[in-house]
């Protein structure tokens, strides 16, 4: 989903985690655990998308990382937006 609309990005194993990177910078990463799924939106991207998240049944926000249950129905348009946000970041 996201390698198909940012054709440009790399897909990279770091820390034993899948990442995304645009040259040297990260964009995003996932990690399915037992009970939910790890999202790491890089730079301050998680400050800007922290209300939409926190408005979700079951989603954990921390410092630097968004718990979705395993369950969640991923909201394509709105990790496409994040992804776009740390792009525009980088910039």
């Amino acid at each position: 989903m996201i390698t198909t609309k940012f054709p440009g990005l790399e897909l990279i194993v770091a820390w034993n985690k899948p990442m995304l990177k645009s040259g040297n910078d990260y964009v995003f990463g996932a990690n399915a655990a037992t009970a939910h799924i790890i999202i790491a939106p890089w730079g301050d991207v998680l400050e800007d998308f922290r209300n939409r998240f926190e408005k979700l049944e079951g989603v954990r926000v921390s410092k630097k990382t968004i718990a979705v249950p395993n369950d969640w129905k991923i909201e394509v348009a709105l990790v496409q937006s994040m992804v776009r946000a740390r792009l525009k970041e980088r910039k």
